[in-house]
């Protein structure tokens, strides 16, 4: 591949310099000329492991945390191009650069691990899982996103699901993947990897952070690796947080599987935050004074705001009484029944009651619960093989490209990988089989964006069809299907 600056693909994207290469492809930025926006394009050979990365991208596609696609093409049959979104540095520089001793503090961490276990539970919900967790795939985002922690590098990725929804085996005899430093047990003994040896890798990046390095960062051999890791977790973890070995621990015992309890974990490391008195600002020590000093101002702004608004909604509710009125909520004055009657009373005066659908209840502010709404489906759209798992809230006003996903996500077969400087591990030669009559997976954590407006009551109200043709005129359900590519006369591969 050339390093001349200047080449221009697809008579839009114009090359500028490296940014980065690696065993399997180069990163360059180039300017955009039809939009006038600086990108990053990869260029790597077009094989299994490249379309496994392309089908990823489009997967998680909008997430926070993650690139976004701009355009996607091939040369000839040899070469794909992927060009998404510019990010700022990696963890393993603002690191080096920021921590002489390469010990991080405790605020960095935790801000951290919240939001590597937000990536990951994206990741995870879309059916795949990193396997490559390491410093170098971690990066910071740009300008307003400059507190956002980026998950990069999906190109050792694989799917855990199949097309029936179910969750693969597990196998044996697969060499080791992903970086000998972070990889899990598993990975050592050549077992399948699923979404626990994620959260084992992530276990092994924070301790390295706080405690400056891990026994074995220096090792090269692989059993000697491995012999390290498996010794107590107590000695691996001594002089930190307790909630750091617990989440070790947890990770290791997850069952292959098993869906993590990710707000556990994060509830773990909140723990951690309150007990020394941390709080999640989204400040971190590399920024430059003037966006902390921003960043601060912000969050004093935001505070205030709060404050004034839980002031005023204590002195709104106390005493309340909740009147639902077709559906709709109404908080009243009501310190005695008289006044209640008189505030459903002048309520009805205004629309005309349905009588199955009005009914006065106490309402303690602190206990009160609200019944979980129906969801409301179209038959747009709407998958024909049952599966409702990535159905999303679109606007019908607004289009949206709805393009076939050409790349096969399954192969069967990956390509080998090189080695020679063990930060990438070998992957495994074949892919596990799969019993589509096995137990069905843990279903993902969001499968419906709900309709915000869904609290409405039934239609079967003569009074209620008014008001519920005019909530769901403008909103439907359809299959998420995202782009492919943002230019209209782009082409699949």
């Amino acid at each position: 591949m050339s390093n001349n600056e200047g080449v221009v693909y697809q008579n839009r994207f114009e090359r500028k310099e490296k940014l980065g290469s690696g065993s399997y492809g180069s990163v360059y930025k180039v300017f955009d000329r039809l939009y006038g926006e600086y990108y990053a394009i990869k260029i790597e050979p077009y094989n299994t492991r490249a379309k496994r990365e392309l089908n990823a991208l489009i997967a998680v596609e909008g997430e926070p945390g993650f690139l976004e696609l701009i355009h996607y093409f091939k040369e000839g049959m040899l070469t794909l191009h992927i060009v998404f979104t510019l990010v700022g540095t990696t963890l393993h520089d603002h690191i080096k650069k920021t921590f002489q001793e390469k010990k991080v503090d405790l605020k960095t961490v935790l801000l951290l691990a919240d939001q590597m276990i937000d990536r990951l539970r994206t990741l995870h919900g879309r059916g795949y899982v990193h396997r490559d967790l390491k410093t170098d795939n971690f990066a910071m985002g740009l300008d307003c996103d400059i507190s956002t922690l980026y998950l990069l590098d999906l190109g050792l990725v694989k799917r855990i699901k199949t097309d029936s929804n179910h969750h693969i085996h597990m196998n044996s005899g697969h060499d080791l993947i992903g970086n000998s430093r972070y990889c899990s047990l598993n990975s050592h003994k050549g077992y399948t990897l699923s979404r626990r040896d994620d959260l084992e890798s992530m276990a092994y990046l924070l301790i390295s952070f706080l405690k400056g390095g891990l026994p074995w960062s220096s090792l090269r051999d692989y059993s000697d690796i491995y012999r390290l890791k498996r010794g107590s977790v107590t000695e691996l973890c001594r002089g930190l947080d307790p909630e750091f070995a617990d989440f070790l621990r947890y990770a290791r015992h997850l069952d292959f599987k098993r869906k993590p309890e990710y707000h556990y974990i994060k509830e773990l490391f909140r723990r951690v935050a309150a007990r020394h008195g941390i709080e999640y600002d989204g400040i971190f020590p590399w920024m430059s004074p003037d966006v902390i000093a921003k960043k601060r101002q912000m969050a004093e702004e935001r505070s205030t705001m709060l404050k004034n608004i839980l002031f005023k909604s204590e002195h709104s509710l106390d005493g309340n009484r909740r009147i639902e009125y077709n559906g709709i909520k109404h908080l009243t004055q009501s310190h005695d029944d008289a006044s209640a009657a008189a505030a459903a009373a002048a309520v009805e005066t205004t629309v005309e009651p349905c009588a199955s659908n009005m009914h006065i209840e106490n309402m303690p502010p602190e206990t009160a619960q609200d019944e979980e709404p129906p969801v409301h489906i179209s038959h747009m759209d709407v998958d024909n093989t049952g599966h409702d798992d990535n159905l999303c809230k679109v606007n019908v006003n607004k289009e949206t490209p709805m393009v076939e996903n050409v790349v096969n996500p399954d192969d069967d077969k990956e390509p080998p990988v090189n080695n020679s400087d063990h930060d990438n591990a070998k992957k495994d030669d074949q892919e596990p089989a799969v019993n589509k009559s096995s137990d069905p997976v843990d279903t993902p954590d969001e499968k419906l964006i709900p309709n915000e407006e869904s609290g409405l009551p039934n239609d079967t109200c003569p009074a209620n069809k008014e008001a519920l043709s005019s909530v769901h005129s403008n909103t439907v359900y359809m299959t998420r299907k995202r782009k492919a590519d943002v230019l209209d006369n782009s082409k699949p591969i």
